[in-house]
């Protein structure tokens, strides 16, 4: 494990986009089980943790800043159309690294990548 020692101020805060659609890009796609993805203490609000899912690692310019982000997406091989991954093909036509998309930032600042 790595030791963090870097020293982070106030003056690094930058503003906050809520209830804001953003245009955002995938920097970085992960595949794995969900249980990977999540930190242990909200584990227990899933039901399937071996859930096959896709992280996606996205970027969206804000003012003058890179703001980044992710969104998980439940992997099938054969997505359906009623699936996040599905509502996320028939949106963007598909999902790779570099593919422009919207991101909706909602009124706590998290950022989810908008498939409706």
């Amino acid at each position: 494990m790595e030791i963090f020692n870097k020293k982070i101020t106030k003056s690094e805060i930058i503003a906050s986009p809520t209830d804001e659609i953003l245009t955002g890009v995938i920097t970085n796609i992960e595949k794995g089980v969900l249980k990977e993805f999540l930190n242990e203490g909200v584990q227990s609000k899933f039901d399937n943790l071996d859930q096959e899912t896709l992280k996606i690692y996205f970027e969206c310019k804000f003012e003058d800043k890179i703001i980044k982000g992710s969104d998980r997406l439940a992997y099938y091989e054969k997505p359906m159309s009623n699936s996040k991954l599905g509502k996320f093909l028939i949106k963007y036509d598909e999902l790779n690294v570099g593919r422009e998309i919207k991101v909706v930032f909602d009124k706590n600042s998290f950022g989810k990548i908008k498939v409706d």
